[in-house]
């Protein structure tokens, strides 16, 4: 009995052991997948957004050699600011002997027509003529002036006041309301047809808490479809991303996601979307008070990803690079590769104010101290500084960089004004500089002054 008793007692004990070893080894492996799976996800949350994460779908055929509607350039801050062209080129136009004078580039002359009564908002060149956007007497016109012969091809009273934008694209040109009503004309000035974006077929009406809370906006004409976002503007909302045809037709949804928690986090309300297609991305610029969310979506299915962490300004992509200018106190320049697998600062310890990208080059200005500095594309080398110029924007056009120079007391005195809601004289204009790619000044365009009698009340 005892023999039976100490042989069940030693295969308890040899059960036992086998067992408690095995659940040390599971235990072991339990808490080794635990570790690695909390580092891989507190990577994954470093490097991603938390926006849904669903798979997206096959959108659209690569975007080449795509054409692109060009922005007649309405609502400047100043009428005789630069513009970009059709052609890559800037121009811009002065007032002289009661005529107004336009140029490109370096003050190579274009056209000039007679001043006229109205006051010019807006304009930008495309094919053969410039086009204006006017306003008088509280309504708005738009013009072609035929860069050939100098003479007004038409003018035409737009029916609506609330023109947000212009768009210029083929044969036809497209007047946008700031409730997204669409009028669409040929560039003769015949009104073809008109409609709206993003008014949706529902059960019931948008009421007028909705309506703040949805907002619409027309993002770009690509390849023949206008492009727009439907976006609810609340911290963790939808947004849509849509397209029609020209005339309005087959409005459709291309893709819709939910931005994430971050939002809901940090309390951020959406104020407004930046969208274009480039490669074989759509990339989104979510604009929040003091944050910029910066990722694309892929045109060919995958999911969505987040370009940088960083709160984005701005961006410029370019080849197969990106750069992004940060928001907030760092304020530093970054260049990211295409399959975002390099994310690198190239401003080192200087806070950037605005940038340009030039042939094999990065421009930059400094935020606070004088200074315009030059970064190679090819090959990263620490940032060269050109010139000592304090400047408040950088252009790139015909080889050559182009500076808006910094105008501090006009610009102080610009911002007292627009605090009892008035706004410098029309043609005001601060001094532009040419310089080469050494930082050598070969040309300068002198500023239109600010005039006190012709301050302009809005």
């Amino acid at each position: 009995m005892r023999e039976i008793f100490f042989s069940f007692f030693l295969v308890i004990l040899l059960i036992t052991g086998c067992c408690g070893k095995d659940i040390t080894d599971e235990d072991q492996t339990v808490s080794g997948s635990a570790i690695v799976e909390e580092n891989r996800t507190e990577k994954q949350e470093d490097r991603e957004d938390t926006i849904n994460k669903e798979s997206v779908p096959y959108l659209i055929k690569k975007v080449k050699d795509s054409s692109v509607g060009v922005d007649l350039q309405g609502n400047l801050e100043y009428s005789s600011e630069m513009v970009e062209g059709d052609d890559s080129s800037y121009y811009y136009f002065r007032e002289k002997e009661k005529k107004i004078v336009f140029y490109r580039d370096n003050k190579i002359r274009v056209c000039e027509m007679e001043k006229p009564k109205g006051e010019i908002w807006g304009f930008v060149k495309y094919k053969d003529c410039i086009w204006l956007q006017m306003e008088k007497e509280s309504n708005v016109w738009v013009a072609a002036l035929n860069i050939n012969t100098g003479q007004l091809q038409f003018i035409k009273e737009i029916d609506s006041p609330d023109i947000e934008r212009v768009v210029l694209y083929r044969n036809y040109f497209y007047c946008i309301t700031d409730e997204n009503h669409i009028t669409r004309y040929n560039l003769r000035g015949k009104k073809i047809n008109a409609f709206s974006i993003g008014k949706e077929k529902v059960d019931f009406p948008d009421t007028a808490e909705m309506l703040l809370k949805k907002q619409v906006e027309f993002q770009k004409i690509v390849d023949g479809k206008i492009y727009y976002t439907v976006c609810m503007s609340e911290a963790g909302g939808t947004t849509k991303i849509m397209r029609c045809g020209l005339d309005g037709s087959k409005q459709e949804i291309l893709y819709q996601y939910t931005r994430g928690e971050e939002e809901k986090k940090w309390c951020r309300r959406l104020s407004s979307t930046q969208m274009t297609i480039y490669h074989n991305y759509i990339y989104i610029l979510d604009v929040y008070t003091t944050y910029g969310s910066f990722y694309r979506i892929p045109l060919h299915g995958g999911n969505i990803e987040k370009i940088t962490r960083r709160s984005v300004e701005e961006f410029s992509l370019t080849g197969n690079k990106i750069f992004c200018l940060e928001n907030g106190k760092a304020e530093g320049l970054y260049m990211i590769t295409e399959d975002l697998e390099v994310e690198k600062k190239i401003s080192e310890e200087q806070q950037v104010k605005c940038f340009v990208v030039g042939d094999d080059n990065v421009y930059f200005a400094n935020k606070d101290a004088q200074g315009i500095y030059k970064v190679s594309i090819k090959g990263y080398v620490a940032p060269e500084k050109l010139t000592d110029i304090s400047v408040s924007r950088l252009y790139y056009s015909d080889g050559c960089l182009v500076a808006k120079k910094r105008m501090e007391e006009d610009e102080r005195k610009i911002e007292e004004l627009a605090e009892y809601d008035i706004g410098p004289n029309r043609d005001y204009a601060p001094e532009y500089c040419w310089l080469n790619s050494k930082g050598n000044i070969i040309g300068v365009l002198e500023n239109v002054k600010l005039k006190k009698s012709k301050y302009f009340y809005w």
